[in-house]
């Protein structure tokens, strides 16, 4: 589970016997409502679902296994190089996934430290400013690049 995620206690609804009465469907209603405001009020404040957002100005960065699950907003005008690493120098769990997105003037480019490798359909570079690419770990070493890339 994200550590973003608030958690939510399943109500106990008291739904033991076969006899139920009119106190038992008020204490229902009662545990359901406090449930579901305290899921709406989750989902509200926004920490279901939501990705950190880190801003990178700098023009050369090595992900992270604390990058896991966020949005790299790159702002530099200097091209910029985003390095995968091999599982020996960062423990990066296979499933692991970032967004890069390319929110400054420079050009983006990803690249695979020695013994690691990273596949792309169209190319390892964010096509063009606002473009966004995504990184998924796939196996030790093993990296995909989808999104905006060239």
């Amino acid at each position: 589970m994200p550590l973003n995620v608030k958690r939510i206690s399943v109500p106990n609804l008291g739904l033991v016997g076969q006899i139920y009465s009119r106190l038992d469907e008020t204490n229902f209603r009662s545990t359901l409502r406090v449930f579901f405001n305290q899921l709406s009020e989750t989902v509200n404040n926004g920490v279901v679902g939501d990705l950190p957002i880190q801003v990178e100005t700098g023009t050369a960065r090595t992900l992270t296994a604390s990058d896991q699950n966020s949005i790299i907003s790159f702002t530099s005008s200097s091209a910029i190089t985003v390095t995968l690493p091999v599982s020996t120098s960062e423990e990066v769990n296979n499933g692991f996934e970032v967004r890069l997105d390319r929110d400054g003037t420079g050009t983006l480019t990803v690249v695979a430290q020695s013994g690691a490798v990273v596949n792309s359909a169209a190319g390892l570079t964010a096509r063009v400013r606002y473009s966004s690419i995504t990184i998924v770990k796939t196996a030790t070493n093993v990296y995909k690049l989808t999104g905006d890339s060239a």
